[in-house]
Parts: C-alpha cells; sequence; structure tokens
C-alpha cells in the first residue's frame, strides 16, 4: 500500500509529527505556516512534495527556526479517485496534510483571465443561463474562503506564539 519511491518515507521527515497544520480546534502555535503543494496524486508529485517538505524542515532546523508546515492537497479530481490515487492519499495520512484540498476546477485554472472570482460570481448570478456556471464559481469561492480562514488561523497561532 505505500509508496515505492524510498524518499516517501515517514522516516525522511524528521519532525513532521511536531510540524502538523493547525487544526480548527485551536491548532498549534508554531512560527508561519509553510506550505507544500501536492498537485496530483502520483506517485513522482508525492515524492516531490515530500522531499520539499524535508528540505523546508531542514533549513528551518538549521537555523533555529520552528514552523508550521503542511502539504496542500490541490487539483484533485472532483470525481471518485483511482485505486492508486486513493492508496496515495491514505499513505499520506501521517504527514502534515492541511484539512481542505483545493480539486480541479475552471475557475482556479482561468482565474488570470476572469478576475476576481466574487466579481465574476456576482455577474453571472445576474444572467438565468449561466446559473450553472455561477454554481461552479460559487463552489470555488467556497473552497477558497475554507482555506483562507484556513491559513489565518495558522498565522494567527503564530503571531499569539511570536
Amino acid at each position: 500500500m505505500g509508496l515505492p519511491a524510498p524518499s516517501c518515507s515517514r522516516s525522511l521527515c524528521p519532525g513532521c509529527s511536531q510540524h502538523t497544520p493547525p487544526a480548527k480546534s485551536g491548532g498549534r502555535d508554531r512560527g508561519p505556516a509553510h506550505l507544500i503543494p501536492v498537485t496530483n496524486l502520483s506517485v513522482m508529485e508525492l515524492d516531490e512534495a515530500l522531499q520539499t517538505l524535508q528540505y523546508v524542515i531542514e533549513v528551518h532546523q538549521a537555523a533555529g527556526m520552528d514552523g508550521a508546515y503542511g502539504l496542500l492537497i490541490n487539483r484533485i479530481p472532483t470525481t471518485a479517485l483511482s485505486r492508486m490515487e486513493q492508496e496515495n492519499l491514505d499513505t499520506l495520512s501521517t504527514m502534515p496534510i492541511f484539512e481542505t484540498t483545493l480539486p480541479t476546477r475552471r475557475a482556479y485554472a482561468d482565474i488570470k483571465a476572469l478576475g476576481h472570482l466574487h466579481l465574476h460570481y456576482r455577474l453571472l448570478m445576474t444572467r438565468p443561463e449561466k446559473r450553472v456556471m455561477a454554481n461552479h464559481i460559487r463552489m470555488a469561492l467556497t473552497e477558497a474562503r475554507k482555506f483562507t480562514a484556513e491559513l489565518l488561523d495558522a498565522a494567527n497561532a503564530s503571531s499569539r506564539a511570536a
């Protein structure tokens, strides 16, 4: 069930158990949150993300800094995961992962062209034929707000500890 790549093992991320993203129930109060994106659930992507996580932790430890570290799972399919994707996601269960995941959405991919999503959403809601698209934008906004709240909780916990 585990990943075949040796660098995906938990032993290569010493201190990961102490560097988890904040939970909604108060969370941790250690330094700023460092986000490492996982852009899909392939073995190669997980391996690279865990190597990056290990590097960030090692650099901060060498500098005598403490911080909050977390993997952000994004571009996750909105449909059912394949067996391998689910196994890879399960493998990450012992790693520091943000609660919020950001699925693959055109709204995120097109954000540069669309501009501010909340303004785009309001515009779409004025046109009855665009209500379905507006619903997709609303879901993206909800996910983004949830993740923003999670990051702000980490930043607030960090500033209280300082």
